[in-house]
């Protein structure tokens, strides 16, 4: 019995200090932001998170900030978020993934695992055999437009 108490107070010491979350529920913090016709969503997780996005799937240990881009028709209140996260169910339009420790993904446009610090940007989720172009506006290059032909 001694034992068990112990293991119980060393996994609430772990959830409570280092942290844990599936999904869109644990030790996660987003900023929930409406950009020029589409949502932004900065989610900050520290510990281990297990993704269970179909866009973003697999598993991370350590800290990470991952930045995901909706159309308008996603729906999301802007604001901060705490333990749980409005994401919606469906594919993000772009990803901005910074992982600091060790990272499992099990989809593109980064499948694999890592170790140390990984940052991996995809600028647009576009379906095959789509016609399309980018245009970068002014100087700054983080400032991206997606046109169809």
């Amino acid at each position: 019995m001694h034992r068990f108490v112990m293991l119980s107070i060393l996994l609430l010491l772990h959830i409570i200090f280092i942290g844990c979350a599936v999904g869109n529920i644990g030790t996660l913090a987003a900023k929930v932001q409406y950009l020029a016709g589409a949502h932004s969503i900065e989610l900050h997780a520290l510990g281990l998170h297990v993704r269970t996005r179909a866009d973003d799937a697999g598993a991370q240990f350590g800290y990470s900030i991952r930045r995901y881009v909706f159309l308008d028709s996603a729906k999301v209140e802007d604001g901060w978020y705490f333990f749980r996260v409005p994401l919606p169910d469906m594919e993000s339009t772009a990803q901005d993934l910074k992982t600091f420790g060790i990272e499992a993904s099990t989809v593109a446009p980064e499948a694999g695992i890592s170790i140390g610090y990984q940052h991996t940007v995809l600028y647009a989720r576009v379906q095959p055999w789509a016609s399309f172009y980018l245009q970068y506006q002014g100087s700054a290059s983080n400032l991206i437009r997606i046109r169809r032909n």
